[in-house]
């Protein structure tokens, strides 16, 4: 990771847009690395949606789909003076159903992956049990 941040810094620069996140993975390939994680599930950082992103072909918005620990705190995009809980609620289960639907057609677990594996049944449990964990 450490390579792939110095490739950064060097191009395109500390102060150009870059969607580095998109490119862990190919970058893990190359060096004959397996991830069987899309980079799109690798987390949020609960910010308001980001214009940047959706100028480089990203939606704006980008929530985890499961979240494996209580949060510190409230995310920037919960409108505090609001019903907040509601909010959240309502954010994280859009989030969650778009998880299952990246799940339904193969854009969570790739299906070459899957069909490569020596352990495939492993893989299909760890991804739909994932959808299944509740944290409050």
């Amino acid at each position: 990771m450490l390579e792939l941040e110095a490739e950064i810094r060097e191009n395109p620069g500390p102060k150009a847009y870059s969607s580095w996140d998109s490119t862990i993975d190919k970058f893990w390939r190359q060096r004959k690395l397996e991830n069987y994680v899309p980079f799109r599930n690798y987390g949020e950082h609960g910010g308001k949606p980001n214009l940047e992103h959706y100028k480089n072909g990203l939606s704006k918005t980008h929530r985890a789909d499961v979240l494996y620990g209580k949060l510190a705190f409230m995310p920037l995009y919960i409108d505090a003076e609001k019903n907040y809980q509601l909010q959240f609620l309502l954010v994280r289960l859009k989030a969650r159903l778009k998880g299952i639907a990246r799940l339904a057609v193969g854009k969570y677990l790739r299906k070459p992956i899957l069909q490569n594996s020596s352990s495939p049944q492993r893989l299909l449990r760890f991804a739909i049990s994932r959808q299944f964990t509740f944290t409050p």
